[in-house]
């Protein structure tokens, strides 16, 4: 009788501690909401963004005729110039070598050795490779750069992996750091593309 009530009290014990885990797991399950809504049609746009910088298309490089001294500079890097405005005086090395007494053997020398530069076309000073008065300038040295500022492009760093989202002719849009968009159109070139089409002079983002 012993043996039986030990095997009755074990089954018992048994059966109590493989009912409670699906009474604990019936306990955690959590209704699930359902709603119901009317199904809508619509389009998924997906938009790739990209940096950017400016880029000059057109750039007339200013250089000196003869060797020479800067003697006077009268632009400044970022300056907006016009076609045959005054950029540089220069010196030539026999009118410093003389001085004052080029003038002295002729009154009518005052402007012997001085070099008038002048812009060769209107744009803007992208560079300014002279700017301290005596400076020496060999023939040929370059003085400064102007850009044309109606030829302004926009140089977009596309990866390799998005190659095939940037083709030659896409359309595309540039946000300047104001914020305002501008329409434009991508051009391929040997190691990035240009973005044409925008009228600006700030880096900005394409899409």
């Amino acid at each position: 009788m012993k043996i039986q009530a030990k095997y009755i009290l074990l089954f018992a014990l048994a059966a109590s501690a493989c009912s409670k885990p699906e009474e604990e797991e019936s306990t955690v399950r959590a209704r699930v909401s359902v709603q119901v809504v009317e199904l809508n049609r619509g389009v998924i746009k997906d938009e790739l963004t990209f940096s950017a910088s400016t880029l000059y298309l057109k750039r007339n490089v200013v250089s000196s005729p003869i060797p020479s001294f800067v003697t006077q500079v009268f632009i400044k890097l970022g300056e907006a110039v016009k076609e045959g405005q005054v950029l540089y005086q220069l010196e030539t090395k026999e009118a410093r070598a003389l001085g004052s007494q080029a003038v002295m053997l002729d009154s009518s020398a005052t402007s012997f050795g001085k070099i008038i530069v002048r812009a060769p076309a209107s744009g803007i000073i992208s560079t300014l490779d002279k700017q301290q008065i005596g400076d020496y300038v060999l023939e040929g040295g370059q003085l400064c750069t102007i850009a044309e500022s109606d030829a302004l492009a926009f140089a977009v760093n596309v990866p390799f992996e998005f190659s095939a989202f940037a083709k030659a002719g896409m359309k595309c849009s540039l946000i300047l750091p104001d914020n305002s968009v501008h329409a434009a159109t991508l051009h391929y070139a040997t190691n990035y593309y240009e973005c044409t089409g925008a009228n600006a002079n700030h880096s900005g983002q394409i899409k």
